[in-house]
Order: structure tokens, then sequence, then C-alpha cells
């Protein structure tokens, strides 16, 4: 039996054994059911990185191009209600499957956009999680994203690169970014940014599930 094989029957034998439940609504079959999907606004736009962000259709207003990013996808508002539970059973509560569900909605954003696939000739690489919170999750959820992300768009997943400096610009010296994180944080996103471009990478733009407030 193949990995792809094994994998699917140990996927069926779990939702056999422990049923997923809608995080909102409670009704059995899917972390996330498709009515409550539906209630959620994903975005169809594209944001400058200001604090008040405006949409734009270049990455970046007038007011923000000092920033290290060339601009930003994020896919829910932060005011959602329904995405702040997923985001808690996520964090808190390490329910690892989660992240297919996350980056389904990054991955619904991005086609919702004007330009289409805006990943096209890029490659995935993840802001660093610490270790701490790695070890307290049991694994890297930054990560998890990232790789379903890689799956479902076909877009190579550069690892590890911000983690070992003397590795970065082997790595992506020459190459357009997405940089991924689960929330959009001005200051710690921009300065993963600009290591990068420090190390000869040509685009950075990030990909996130929201942003702060």
């Amino acid at each position: 039996m193949n990995n792809k094989r094994l994998e699917k029957t140990i996927d069926f034998l779990t939702d056999l054994l422990f049923p997923k439940f809608c995080i909102n609504c409670g009704k059995e079959g899917a972390y996330l059911c498709q009515d409550c999907r539906a209630l959620m606004n994903i975005s169809e736009h594209q944001y400058c990185l200001c604090e008040k962000p405006k949409v734009t259709s270049t990455g970046k207003c007038t007011q923000c191009q000092n920033k290290s990013l060339d601009g930003l996808y994020f896919a829910v508002s932060p005011q959602d209600q329904i995405l702040q539970k997923i985001l808690y059973e996520y964090r808190q509560n390490s329910v690892k499957d989660l992240s297919e569900t996350l980056a389904s909605l990054i991955i619904t954003h991005l086609r919702l956009l004007d330009n289409p696939q805006p990943w096209e000739d890029k490659k995935l690489i993840t802001v660093p999680t610490p270790k701490d919170k790695i070890k307290k999750q049991g694994f890297d959820p930054t990560l998890k994203i990232a790789e379903s992300l890689s799956e479902q768009l076909q877009l190579p997943l550069i690892e590890s690169a911000l983690k070992t400096d003397f590795k970065i610009k082997k790595k992506v010296k020459g190459k357009k970014l997405l940089l991924a994180g689960i929330t959009y944080e001005n200051n710690e996103m921009n300065q993963w940014a600009e290591l990068l471009k420090q190390n000869q990478a040509k685009e950075v733009w990030g990909i996130t599930v929201t942003r702060t407030k």
C-alpha cells in the first residue's frame, strides 16, 4: 500500500471513529460546515499594508511604500466571529486538521481576486514559529497551513530557510516569494520580508488567514 492510499485509509478510519463537528454550529461532518462557511465574508479584494488598510490593486498605497513586503493577501477580516472560533481551536486546542480549513479560506480569497492566480511563479516560505509554541501544540501551525497551500496550489515550499541564516541567500536569491503566516502583524512580517530582501529575494508578498485589527 503506497503512502497516499495509507493516508486515505487512516483518514477514513479516523473520521469513522472520531467524527468531526462544525466548530460554529455543531453539525456533524466537518470542522466548518458549508452553511457556516457561507456566513464568512471571504475578501474579494487586496488591501494595502497600512494600519487602516485601503483596497489596492498594486499591493501598497502611497503611505506604505516604505514597507519591506510588496503586498499582502489575507482571507478574512479579524472581526469575523467564526474565524476567531476556528483560530482558537487551532491554536489553543491543537486541532491539527484545521490547517486544511484555514488554507482553503486563503485559496478561496486568492481565486476571488481580479488578478488570476497571483501565486503563479512564486514559492512559499513560512514565518518561523517559536519553538515553545511548536512544543505546546505538538506541531508547527504555520508550516501545516503552508504545506496544505503547497499541495493544493502546486507551489514549491522552501522549508527552514529563515531558521538557518547561512542557507537563506542560496534558497531565496532571485525568487518571488509568498511569506506565509497565520496573522499579519505589521512589524514581524515586514522584518522577515526585509531579511529576505537583504538576501536578494526578488519579491516578498505576505499570505495569511487574517491580519491584526
